[in-house]
């Protein structure tokens, strides 16, 4: 199946709605899995698909959030019969075993900086319990950002002092 013809069966069978009927929920977690792996589209274009017009107008967009849940869902609920049933429709056209979902599988694009402040016993403890690559490189950081300020406080102070002449 094309994603096309995905397209046409979530019109269809009105899949891009806001309701919450398991027959409707099982098919959508169903073509979301087909969707994700077997299509590789992002989950943000997962749930753009099943995008729908409230009744006061408003476009309303499954999300990433909710897609993904239902990946993490869909691998442990695709042996129970009631799923079975709901999308029998769709296994006949789409033969797809959901894989289960890891997201380690998919590394996001945002990077975190955990900064604390820790005491000097704290630190101490911190610092025994890690490993000598660990120290070497914060050590080689602290040395490094050090010499960097040392060598900027310099070319400022002398660029003051070049100034008043």
């Amino acid at each position: 199946m094309t994603i096309e013809d995905i397209e046409n069966y979530i019109i269809r069978y009105n899949l891009n709605s806001g309701s919450r009927k398991a027959e409707i929920i099982d098919q959508r977690m169903y073509l979301y899995a087909y969707l994700f792996h077997i299509h590789n589209l992002s989950l943000a274009k997962t749930g753009a698909m099943f995008s729908y017009t409230n009744n006061k107008g408003k476009l309303v967009v499954k999300d990433h959030a909710t897609v993904r849940h239902a990946l993490r869902k869909a691998d442990y609920v695709q042996h129970e019969e009631r799923f079975i049933e709901n999308t029998e429709r769709l296994n006949s056209q789409l033969r797809f075993v959901i894989p289960p979902y890891k997201e380690e599988q998919f590394p996001t694009s945002e990077k975190f900086e955990v900064c604390l402040s820790l005491g000097k016993e704290r630190f101490v403890e911190f610092m025994k319990a890690q490993n000598d690559i660990v120290i070497y490189d914060f050590l080689w950081d602290i040395m490094t950002v050090t010499a960097k300020k040392e060598h900027e406080k310099t070319i400022h102070n002398n660029s003051k002092y070049k100034q008043k002449k």
